[in-house]
């Protein structure tokens, strides 16, 4: 994912889920989940990691705002995940974030259904 630079300077932010099964963590975009929205109110988190810009609850799940320049992608990072999976991986002080991509997760499901 490429940062989106305003003519103001300012970097592009993305909001995302995380999540972690076992060891793992992960997050998915806000926009690929029906029932929680995108546009709700963010709080500033002053002392923070620093990858972490901000953070709002959205009925029970917290969804956290981060640059998109964060996101670096998988295939530099030699990861064991199947790279078209991945928009990529956000790098943290203890550990990584797979940024998973639902719409190429799936893709195959739905073209199973469209053929049958």
């Amino acid at each position: 994912m490429r940062a989106a630079t305003s003519a103001a300077g300012h970097v592009a932010t993305l909001g995302i889920v995380a999540f972690h099964l076992g060891d793992q963590q992960f997050c998915i975009k806000t926009t690929s989940i029906r029932e929680i929205r995108g546009w709700a109110a963010a709080t500033s988190l002053r002392k923070s990691a620093r990858t972490l810009l901000a953070l709002s609850s959205v009925r029970g799940r917290n969804i956290l705002a981060i640059r998109v320049d964060q996101v670096q992608p998988a295939q530099e990072l030699g990861t064991s995940f199947n790279p078209n999976l991945l928009y990529g991986i956000i790098p943290l002080e203890r550990g990584e974030v797979y940024f998973l991509n639902l719409d190429h997760m799936f893709e195959r499901l739905e073209e199973r259904a469209h053929a049958a």
